[in-house]
C-alpha cells in the first residue's frame, strides 16, 4: 500500500503557515482512494530555534520525502524554512530527519547532513505492507464504538441475535481476543438467569471499539411492572449510560474545572462575561445541575484593590493538598503582570461562602522570594505521585515586545503543609517551539493539567491561540516512579492529541482539565463554536483509552456510542438454586469449633461471612464434621444452597481472598441439591498427635498434645484393637450427649510412631482412627483412654470392660483438643 508525504497549501484564515507547513501522511487504498491520516492535520512538526536573547524562531517544513532505510526503518526527511516560507540559512546543507517503524511512533533526529540522506533517494512516497499502513490508518482515525455485547459475569453475550457473535469474530484478532479474556462467549438466544432484579445492575455493556480497544458502561434498566418470582422466560429493557454533555455547555467561560467536594460538585473557572474579574463557583448535586440555566453562580474571590485582587482573574483550579482544600489562580494587580496564588479553606468551610476561605497568598520561590517579578506566571497545577508533591504553571517573559520569550511550562516540588512555598528551583519541561504551538505569534505553551494511570503521569497543556481555532492540547509522559525534575524523564508528544478537527464543530479545544465520573475519566475544556468565533465555551467528554492503554482526548458521543446502539433488551428467568460443597482446611487454634456460638468467633461463622461477601446475599453452610474449639481440620466439608452464577469451581479462590488465612478452601464443587453431608454413608480418619521428649518444640505446640514420659506402645496397640469394629462407644462419649444410637463402626485404629518416642529426644506418636461416624468427643476420649494405658494405669484388656460398662466415667479423660486434626473425609457415594 502506498503512504504519501506532503505539506499543505498556506490558508491564512484556516490553517496558518505553522499547521500547513507540517508533514502531513495519507495512505492509497487499492481503489486509488487517498485517506488522510490524522484527519489531514500535521503530524511531524519542525521545531524553532531559539535565538541568543532567548525569542523562538519558528520554522517550518517544505519538500518532504519518505524512503526506506535499513533494519525495517522508514526514513521521513524536508526542508527546514522559516514559518513564511523563506530559507533557513542555518541549515544549508542539512535536511530534517524522523524515523519510524509503524508510522505510528516516530524519532526524531533534527538536522542530518543532505548528502547522505539524498543517497535513499527520497520520494514523495512508499510503498509499505498494508499491514503497516492499516495500523496507521486506524491510529490516527478516528475511533468509534462497533457493536455492543452484554457483560454478565464475566461472560459475553449478544442480545438475543447471532449478529453480534458474528461481528465480533469479523473485527479480527484484536476484538476476539478482548472477548476471550472473558469466562467465553454464550450462544446468542440465551436467556440470562438472574436472582433478583437487582441483579440485573451487575450486568453491563461492553463497548467494542474500531482500534481493538474494549470499555464497560452501566445499563439503567426499566424494572416496572416486572416481576422474576412468576415462572417463565420475561423481557425487559434498558438504556447504556453513556456520558453525554452537549457542547456548549456555557458560553463566555475557559479554563474550566468540575471539581467532587463533600457529596457535591463544583464548577469554577475564567469568567470572560465578567472581563475575568472575580472567582465565580457553582455547586450543584451532579455534574449536569452545574449546567442549569437556573444555577446561581457565588463570587468567592472578589475585585479587591486593597488586597491587590483587580485584574485576570485566571485559570481557578481547586486541589486537595495535604488534606486541604485549596483554590490555585492567577490575579493582578493595579498594573497587569498576572501572578500564581493560592488560597486554602478554612476548616469546615463551604466552598461557595467567600468568608470560608483564607486571604490568598502569593507563590514563592524556596528562598522566600516571590516566584517572578517582571515576568508573568500563571495556570498553576498541582500533581503528586510517589516520589513527592509538584506545582507546574505557566511562566512568560517579555510579553508582547520583540524579546517576547513565550510561554513555558515548569515544575518544582513544593512542601504539602505549605504548597505556595516551592521546595526546588524550576525546572524547565517545554516551550513552544513546534509550529502548532508557535501559530502566527501565538507562542504558547500553557494550562497544564494532569491525571494518573496504569503507572504513568499524563499532563496536557495547551498550545495556539486561547480564543482562537488553532488552541490545540499537547501531551507529557513519565513514569510515575521517575524524578519529574529531570527534563529526561518526561516525553513530550510532537503532534497535538486533541485540535479543531478532532471534533466536529468545535475549535480551538484546550485548557482543559479531568475529573472521575463513575469509572470514566472525563476531561474538561473551552472551545468556540466557529472557525472564526472569539468566544469560549465549555465542553466535558469522556477520555477513551486505547488497546495499549494510551489517553485518547478525540472521541465524540456519538463515536463513544451511536444513539442507535444504546437500547438493550434481554431475556431473564429466575435462577434455580445450586448446592455447592466445599472442602475446608483449618487451623482451630483460634475459633470456638465449626458451630456457630454466641461467645465468640466460628469456622461455620466465617465461612457465611465470607460466601455472603461473595455472592450479596445471605448464605448459611450445613458442616459435615462440627469439630470443637482447638480441633484443625485437613479435609471438613460443608455444603451450601446459592442462587448466584458464579462457576462452582472458581468459589475456592473468590472465597479464600475473602476469609482469614486459617481457613482455607481446598475445593469447591457443584453437587446434586438433595446432596447432604451428613445424611449419605461416608467414613472420617481423625488423627491424635503426641509429643513425646521433655522439651517440647515451639513449631508443634499448637497441633500436639505433650507427653513427657515413655510409653507403651505396644500395650497401647493391644488396647486399640479392642475398639475396631461396631460398638456402643457411649462409654467414649460426653456424658447427656443429644444423640439417637452411641453405637458406632471403627474401620481401623493405629498407632504410628514417628522418631524415637522412647528417647528424651523427642518422637510423635500418632493415633490414627478411621469409622463411619463419631459421638462427641469420642477421638479425644480414646485418646485419653489409650494414654492411660500408655502411662502403665490401665491394662490393655481393661478396654473391652470399659466398652461393656457403657458408662462415661469407666474411660479415660478427654485428651486436649489441639492434638486432633480430622485428616480425611470420604463419601462412599
Amino acid at each position: 500500500m502506498k503512504v504519501y508525504i506532503y505539506v499543505m497549501p498556506v490558508e491564512q484564515e484556516s490553517y496558518p503557515a505553522g499547521l500547513a507547513r507540517a508533514i502531513h501522511f495519507a495512505c492509497e487504498t487499492q481503489d486509488g482512494t487517498r485517506i488522510g491520516l490524522n484527519r489531514d492535520y500535521g503530524i511531524l512538526f519542525a521545531q524553532g530555534v531559539i535565538r541568543e536573547d532567548n525569542v523562538i524562531v519558528p520554522m517550518g517544513v517544505q519538500e518532504p520525502g519518505i524512503f526506506r532505510m535499513s533494519d525495517g526503518w522508514i526514513g521521513i526527511c524536508g526542508k527546514r524554512v522559516l514559518e513564511n516560507g523563506d530559507a533557513d540559512p542555518q541549515s544549508a546543507g542539512k535536511i530534517l530527519l524522523w524515523m519510524t517503524r509503524d508510522l505510528i511512533h516516530f524519532e526524531e533526529k533534527g538536522l542530518a547532513p543532505l548528502e547522505e540522506i539524498m543517497k535513499y533517494c527520497p520520494a514523495d512516497h512508499l510503498d509499505v505492507p498494508e499491514a503497516v499502513a492499516q495500523e496507521a490508518i486506524t491510529y490516527w482515525g478516528r475511533i468509534h464504538a462497533t457493536m455492543v455485547m452484554l457483560d454478565v459475569k464475566g461472560v459475553l453475550k449478544s442480545q438475543g441475535t447471532s449478529q453480534a457473535e458474528g461481528e465480533l469474530k469479523s473485527q479480527g484478532t484484536s476484538q476476539a481476543e478482548g472477548a476471550s479474556e472473558s469466562n467465553g462467549e454464550a450462544p446468542a438466544d440465551d436467556v440470562i438467569e438472574i436472582a433478583s432484579m437487582e441483579e440485573l445492575d451487575d450486568i453491563r455493556a461492553a463497548v467494542f471499539y474500531s482500534d481493538g480497544s474494549k470499555t464497560y458502561k452501566n445499563i439503567a434498566w426499566d424494572k416496572s411492572g416486572m416481576d422474576i418470582e412468576k415462572p417463565g422466560v420475561h423481557e425487559v429493557s434498558g438504556r447504556i449510560e453513556r456520558p453525554f454533555f452537549p457542547f456548549p455547555l456555557t458560553k463566555g467561560y475557559g479554563d474550566p474545572v468540575i471539581f467532587p467536594w463533600e457529596g457535591k460538585w463544583y464548577y469554577v473557572s475564567t469568567n470572560d462575561n465578567l472581563n475575568d474579574v472575580g472567582i465565580y463557583v457553582r455547586e450543584a448535586s451532579d455534574v449536569n445541575g452545574l449546567f442549569d440555566e437556573s444555577i446561581q453562580e457565588r463570587l468567592i474571590l472578589p475585585y479587591d484593590p486593597a488586597r491587590g485582587l483587580e485584574q485576570t482573574f485566571w485559570a481557578p483550579e481547586f486541589h486537595v493538598i495535604g488534606g486541604e482544600l485549596y483554590l490555585l489562580f492567577a490575579v493582578s494587580g493595579h498594573s497587569w503582570g498576572p501572578q500564581c496564588h493560592m488560597m486554602k479553606l478554612k476548616k469546615g468551610g463551604r466552598i461557595i461562602d467567600a468568608d470560608a476561605w483564607e486571604d490568598p497568598v502569593r507563590v514563592m520561590r524556596k528562598d522566600g522570594s516571590p516566584l517572578a517579578q517582571g515576568p508573568i506566571t500563571l495556570d498553576m497545577t498541582y500533581l503528586k505521585t510517589r516520589t513527592g508533591s509538584y506545582v507546574l504553571w505557566s511562566y512568560r517573559e517579555c510579553i508582547g515586545t520583540p524579546l517576547d520569550s513565550g510561554s513555558m511550562i515548569f515544575i518544582a516540588t513544593t512542601d504539602e503543609r505549605r504548597p505556595w512555598m516551592l521546595t526546588s528551583d524550576p525546572v524547565l519541561l517545554t516551550r513552544p517551539l513546534y509550529g502548532w504551538e508557535n501559530v502566527a505569534g501565538t507562542i504558547n505553551n500553557e494550562g497544564p493539567y494532569a491525571f494518573q494511570k496504569d503507572g504513568r503521569v499524563y499532563v496536557t497543556y495547551s498550545g495556539g491561540s486561547a480564543n482562537g481555532y488553532t488552541y490545540a492540547l499537547g501531551l507529557l509522559t513519565a513514569d510515575e516512579d521517575a524524578d519529574l525534575l529531570q527534563p529526561s524523564s518526561w516525553n513530550k508528544s510532537g503532534t497535538p492529541v486533541l485540535t479543531f478537527r478532532s471534533v466536529d464543530h468545535e475549535y480551538g479545544p484546550g485548557h482543559n482539565s479531568f475529573f472521575t465520573l463513575g469509572e470514566d475519566l472525563m476531561i474538561a475544556y473551552h472551545a468556540e463554536t466557529g472557525l472564526h468565533e472569539s468566544l469560549r465555551c465549555d465542553g466535558i467528554r469522556r477520555v477513551h483509552f486505547r488497546k495499549d492503554g494510551t489517553p485518547y482526548f478525540q472521541m465524540s458521543a456519538q463515536e463513544d456510542l451511536p444513539d442507535e446502539k444504546m437500547q438493550i433488551t434481554v431475556k431473564i428467568k429466575k435462577r434455580p438454586k445450586r448446592r455447592i460443597r466445599l472442602w475446608v482446611s483449618y487451623d482451630g487454634t483460634n475459633y470456638h469449633g465449626w458451630q456457630i456460638q454466641s461467645n465468640g468467633i466460628t469456622i461455620e461463622s466465617e465461612l457465611n461471612r465470607a460466601l455472603t461477601e461473595l455472592h450479596g446475599q445471605e448464605i448459611h453452610v450445613i458442616g459435615a464434621s462440627r469439630t470443637d474449639a482447638g480441633v484443625h481440620a485437613l479435609g471438613n466439608v460443608a455444603v451450601y444452597d446459592v442462587d448466584s452464577p458464579i462457576p462452582a469451581q472458581k468459589v475456592r479462590h473468590a472465597i479464600n481472598a475473602r476469609l482469614p488465612e486459617d481457613i482455607r478452601v481446598m475445593q469447591s464443587e457443584e453437587v446434586p441439591a438433595d446432596w447432604h453431608p451428613r445424611k449419605c454413608a461416608s467414613r472420617k480418619t481423625y488423627e491424635y498427635r503426641i509429643y513425646l521428649g521433655e522439651i517440647l518444640s515451639p513449631v508443634k505446640r499448637l497441633y500436639c498434645h505433650h507427653v513427657y514420659r515413655p510409653l507403651d506402645v505396644e500395650a497401647m496397640r493391644r488396647a486399640a484393637a479392642f475398639l475396631v469394629g461396631e460398638h456402643d462407644f457411649k462409654s467414649f462419649c460426653q456424658e447427656n450427649a443429644q444423640v439417637e444410637s452411641t453405637v458406632r463402626t471403627v474401620h481401623a485404629l493405629q498407632i504410628l510412631c514417628h522418631g524415637d518416642v522412647s528417647a528424651d529426644t523427642g518422637g510423635e506418636l500418632v493415633i490414627r482412627v478411621t469409622g463411619n461416624g463419631f459421638l462427641y468427643n469420642m477421638v479425644r476420649i480414646i485418646a485419653g483412654t489409650l494414654l492411660e494405658v500408655g502411662y502403665g494405669r490401665l491394662k490393655p484388656e481393661k478396654v473391652a470392660e470399659i466398652l461393656e460398662k457403657k458408662d462415661r466415667s469407666a474411660a479415660g479423660p478427654t485428651a486436649p483438643a489441639k492434638g486432633l486434626t480430622l485428616v480425611k473425609y470420604e463419601f462412599l457415594e
